[in-house]
């Protein structure tokens, strides 16, 4: 019998130690776990995993829509059209992702730019990525007016390296300090980009209705910077409908 009881013993200090290496094997699964976890949600990390962002508006699913539609118009050179169109957004993503990577970098890796820096590259590049969206979408459901003006429109998408330069991103008036109203503005500078992009498309009845909305909203919100750039908009949607005299009062 003691032998029997002694082998008992014997099992459960086996188990015993057989859990302890369990469990210690599991704290540190547990803790090499959330150093990944934490090395991938870095700020860095998250920062940068926004700078693809145009990938997906512009893959190559996006291309084979848009090279279809533009077969269905057509038109006799639609083939050349879709081959400038895709060169120009092709560079236009490249562009993109190396100014979204270095705005990254610049705040949150080498310590050259400001946070507040870094915002206002970021914001910037992002109202062109809205007009780059907006302006793809147009193009995968392309008529052939849209063909027509699709390289045109594509060439004009608002320059990448003007992101760059803080100076002349830092509006002469400052953003408000409440937070809802910085996030209405941002609203309405989306809204306006993707009036933009539809402009771009030729689509200058859809821009001026996206654009008309924001006007209101703009006033409403007391930012003048946001308000001129409405006007803005606006007075080039108006000249590019030959409604002159329209366009000089949102120039003016």
């Amino acid at each position: 019998m003691e032998a029997v009881i002694e082998a008992l013993r014997h099992e459960v200090r086996a188990r015993r130690r057989r859990a302890v290496v369990v469990v210690a094997t599991l704290a540190l699964a547990a803790v090499a776990g959330s150093a990944v976890v934490s090395l991938e949600r870095s700020p860095l990390a998250a920062c940068r995993s926004s700078a693809h962002q145009l990938d997906a508006q512009w893959s190559p699913a996006v291309k084979a829509r848009v090279r279809a539609a533009f077969a269905r118009s057509g038109l006799s050179y639609q083939a050349e059209t879709f081959r400038t169109v895709e060169s120009l957004l092709d560079r236009y993503v490249q562009s993109f992702t190396a100014a979204y990577t270095e705005a990254c970098d610049a705040a949150l890796r080498d310590g050259k730019q400001s946070f507040d820096a870094r915002d206002l590259r970021l914001s910037c590049l992002e109202e062109r990525g809205v007009s780059f969206a907006q302006l793809g979408r147009s193009l995968a459901s392309a008529d052939p007016a849209v063909v027509t003006e699709a390289a045109g429109g594509a060439a004009k998408l608002e320059p990448i390296a003007r992101c760059n330069d803080v100076a002349l991103l830092s509006a002469p008036e400052p953003l408000p300090h409440e937070p809802i109203a910085r996030v209405a503005i941002r609203q309405q500078r989306r809204r306006l980009a993707r009036a933009y992009g539809l402009e771009l498309a030729g689509k200058y009845d859809d821009a001026r209705a996206l654009a008309g909305e924001a006007l209101p909203a703009a006033r409403a919100l007391g930012y003048a910077p946001l308000e001129a750039q409405a006007w803005f908009r606006l007075g080039a949607l108006d000249r590019d409908r030959g409604r002159w005299a329209d366009a000089e009062r949102g120039y003016a």
